[in-house]
């Protein structure tokens, strides 16, 4: 929520300063502030907590962004910068900064402050790729009359959709535009009842809006280079997952395999866009306390879960 008013830090922990029972986290959007009010959400603790998307509450001068690794300005870029000011005037106990992950997890680039967390995964959609959100979403948004399997859903979306997230990966890495998502389904297929990912097409596109001249060796280049760091990855492969080409793959493999179930009054949820706004919709407290992030916040916060 905001009051209208959006503040410089040094405002901002001026009235931190006068009431050390009050805590703010900021994050990066509105959506983003309803997720973190879920995960809030009847716990017991003496602090009163307001959570705002950055731009409603933040005025973040450009000459922030000085040192920002890797950051556009945008507003995970916003919040990073401001979590930067904040560390170094070394006022942070009552204040939070919540930033997706984004390429962290796979290039090592997130920044250690006190002030800031960041998502267990690259972005917050994926919490939901979980088993209990998708199985409801399935029984409950598209009325299907049977559980899924996990596993097999896992089995083919994960795979490529972090070669997909390499792709944008090496591509940001060598300077070259990312816009994949509007050819991203063209170079997708179901093969054996896996969504399979043509990488050096997805890669060729890419190069060729990029500009004329080298493109069979620039292509070469950049999918040597996919191959090498993902058979390099370790740990949580959600982690290396863009939210958006989540729900896009979501969305393009269970319409394919289940067709009956996007039919009629549910063949809005063909649309990423309202299946992704569905997901979350789905998220529990629960489902997101299971991850080390909401944890920390609320320990950050003294708050104290009453289900635990």
């Amino acid at each position: 929520m905001s009051d209208g008013t959006r503040r410089q830090i040094d405002e901002i922990l001026t009235l931190l300063e006068l009431d050390s029972t009050y805590h703010e986290i900021i994050v990066e959007g509105r959506q983003d502030v309803g997720i973190v009010l879920v995960a809030l959400a009847e716990s017991d603790g003496q602090a009163e907590v307001s959570v705002f998307a950055v731009d409603d509450r933040l005025d973040v001068p450009s000459s922030e962004f000085s040192g920002v690794v890797g950051e556009s300005v945008g507003a995970r870029g916003r919040v990073l910068a401001a979590a930067r000011q904040v560390s170094e005037a070394g006022n942070f106990a009552n204040i939070t900064f919540i930033a997706d992950a984004d390429f962290g997890h796979v290039d090592d680039t997130l920044p250690s402050y006190e002030c800031l967390l960041f998502t267990d995964y690259s972005s917050i959609e994926l919490y939901c790729f979980e088993e209990r959100v998708l199985t409801k979403f399935f029984l409950v948004g598209l009325r299907a009359t049977f559980e899924i399997q996990f596993e097999e859903l896992s089995r083919a979306l994960l795979n490529p959709l972090v070669l997909i997230f390499l792709c944008r990966w090496a591509l940001i890495d060598s300077r070259i535009d990312t816009g994949l998502v509007s050819a991203l389904k063209k170079r997708c297929s179901l093969r054996g009842g896996v969504v399979d990912v043509d990488v050096k097409g997805l890669l060729r596109d890419a190069v060729q809006r990029d500009g004329p001249g080298r493109i069979h060796q620039r292509v070469g280049e950049l999918s040597e280079k996919v191959s090498a760091r993902f058979s390099s990855l370790s740990g949580d492969l959600r982690q290396y997952v863009r939210g958006h080409d989540f729900v896009e793959l979501f969305v393009y493999y269970s319409s394919a395999r289940w067709p009956e179930l996007f039919r009629n009054d549910r063949a809005g949820f063909r649309k990423a866009e309202i299946t992704a706004i569905a997901l979350l919709l789905t998220l529990e407290k629960a489902d997101l306390l299971r991850h080390e992030m909401f944890v920390r916040l609320l320990d950050r916060v003294g708050r104290k879960d009453e289900a635990a």
